[in-house]
């Protein structure tokens, strides 16, 4: 029997697979999540909680690489030009992937083509807080008191252009209300300067929870559809007095574009049994976030929706960063 009968041979019966049994033999080798932050944060925590059992059902090492810089888009760079194979993965987040796209015209890759979804694994829901010495109670309050002082009332940020930023951009735009940004390198000075008394409010994510039960801060809504675990008591800003207004906070899996459908749906079960797996919930929660995995597909229309709102707002807001 010559070579080329064995080739064709081969590729018969190569032809002849059931779908999906290419991704069998995936994976073969450890597999690196890419984490576009330093460790500690909340992006480095869900990472490494999932970690484990993601590891376990694909029988392979999953290590945790982190690699900061540029609010994340380093990182998410760097996995967006990897080969696609699956074996090189970021975990996106809102900053480097939704907003980076509407506000950095020379962002070095295209969130929502040169990355493929796999999975989005949890929801945290940010929280907009007041200095507890003001007559505000609530978003109806804060509404009121906006309409009457317009421009007065002043919100942090943890920087210009973050998520921070934009999620108080989009109150302002719903609510039809003039507020001043103010703009901090991170989110612990923007929460002092609150308690100080130098501004008035912030959307802060869930590290301003300790000073709120502690009576420092007084929170009076959160940014997502529903109400979180972890904050139940608090009410989602729609429900407290802005209908529509709802700013998700997401992690996300993604791997780089024309990584092979099997590969992806076989990294998509591991994360989904790794975040239905009641200790990895129990951690999650406890670290203020919400497991929450979907289908590539559904991660995919998320970003898209994101990108989509993030862009009106910087529209309306006339937000350009160089």
């Amino acid at each position: 029997m010559n070579r080329n009968w064995i080739l064709c041979l081969a590729i018969s019966a190569a032809a002849a697979l059931p779908p999906g049994a290419a991704a069998q033999a995936f994976p073969a080798k450890p597999i690196r999540v890419v984490v576009p932050w330093t460790p500690g944060g909340g992006v480095d925590t869900m990472a490494r909680i999932v970690q484990v059992k993601f590891a376990e059902d694909l029988g392979q090492p999953v290590v945790i690489d982190n690699r900061a810089g540029a609010a994340g888009t380093i990182g998410t760079d760097h996995v967006a030009k990897s080969p696609p194979d699956g074996y090189t993965l970021i975990v996106g987040s809102p900053g480097p992937m939704s907003i980076a796209a509407v506000v950095q015209p020379k962002l070095p890759y295209k969130p929502a083509t040169d990355l493929a979804p796999v999975a989005r694994t949890t929801l945290i829901s940010n929280i907009l807080v007041v200095s507890p010495s003001l007559p505000i109670h609530s978003v109806s309050d804060l509404i009121a008191a906006a309409l009457a002082q317009p421009g007065k009332l002043s919100f942090g940020s943890s920087g210009m252009g973050s998520a921070l930023h934009l999620t108080g951009e989009l109150f302002k735009l719903l609510a039809k209300v003039d507020m001043l940004h103010v703009p901090y390198k991170g989110t612990a000075p923007a929460l002092a300067d609150i308690m100080g008394g130098q501004t008035q409010l912030m959307f802060a994510d869930p590290s301003a929870l300790p000073l709120v039960r502690s009576g420092k801060l007084r929170a009076i809504g959160q940014t997502t559809a529903k109400r979180s675990a972890t904050m139940a008591e608090i009410p989602t800003i729609a429900e407290s007095g802005l209908a529509g207004y709802v700013a998700d906070n997401w992690y996300g899996v993604f791997a780089p574009a024309g990584t092979p459908v099997p590969v992806v749906a076989r990294l998509n079960a591991a994360l989904v049994k790794a975040l239905n797996d009641p200790e990895v919930k129990a951690k999650l929660v406890a670290a203020g976030q919400d497991p929450a995995p979907s289908t590539p597909e559904e991660m995919g229309a998320a970003l898209r929706a994101d990108i989509a709102q993030w862009q009106r707002v910087v529209d309306a807001a006339k937000i350009k960063l160089d």
